[in-house]
């Protein structure tokens, strides 16, 4: 069955793209790092994380971007993060360490983005609130929340990831 993503793809800021640089030029490996769910197109999580991230009109579910508003929320952070790393990079040599660091840190952010989604995410309807028993937006068994990791790789022209909007 075909592996499937729910990621989001992005350069923060400048210190990121040379941090990459530095990775490449030194032939070190992983020069990506991606944060998200990952698992087959039909694991129930990553259809509930999809659904939520985009949203589903015909399902009358608005969206509740956890991912994509990470980076947008914590910008800084992460900058200040990367900038620490990489000074990890250049005095030690730490290029896999470091990035991992990275892709923790950002998986924590996330995981924290959900679980405070009742003071940003669009709220639960009453009949949502019914079935679950709970108010809190993303929130139901913490599955989603769990399933959250992060995955450090080279870019390889062929490989290709799919990106689900609207399931």
């Amino acid at each position: 069955m075909a592996k499937s993503n729910v990621k989001i793809k992005n350069r923060i800021s400048k210190e990121w793209r040379n941090l990459v640089k530095l990775a490449k030029k030194n032939g070190k490996i992983p020069d990506q790092i991606d944060v998200g769910l990952f698992g087959k197109n039909d694991s129930e999580v990553v259809k509930y994380a999809t659904r939520n991230e985009f949203g589903n009109p015909s399902k009358n579910i608005p969206a509740r971007p956890f991912l994509r508003s990470t980076l947008s929320v914590y910008k800084k952070e992460i900058i200040k993060f990367i900038m620490k790393e990489k000074e990890n990079i250049l005095l030690k040599g730490e290029y896999k360490k470091s990035f991992g660091r990275i892709g923790a840190f950002v998986q924590g952010l996330v995981q924290k983005r959900i679980k405070t989604s009742r003071s940003w995410a669009v709220p639960n309807r009453p009949s949502t609130i019914a079935k679950k028993g709970s108010s809190t937006p993303l929130i139901n068994t913490g599955r989603m929340r769990q399933a959250i990791t992060y995955s450090l790789r080279r870019k390889i022209a062929k490989n290709i990831i799919r990106s689900f909007e609207g399931m």
